[in-house]
């Protein structure tokens, strides 16, 4: 028979599991949506330094495309 403090052990790790799923989900969630998912990362990673990379190249590459009709 289980006491009550491994019932409520129990619970924290189910609601600490729940709680990692979501916060997952929602960061794929993000990456899906193309937002920027280092948005809140204060480190320097690969990843971000990728990220950035992409962001240039496709804002220069509009900058590229923008041409008016007279000139």
């Amino acid at each position: 028979m289980m006491n009550w403090q491994e019932l409520f052990v129990g619970v924290l790790l189910f609601i600490c599991f729940i709680r990692i799923s979501v916060g997952i989900y929602r960061f794929y969630q993000k990456v899906k949506e193309e937002e920027n998912p280092c948005a809140g990362c204060v480190s320097d990673c690969e990843i971000k330094r990728l990220y950035d990379k992409r962001c240039e190249r496709k804002a220069s590459e509009q900058k590229k495309t923008k041409k008016s009709c007279c000139g």
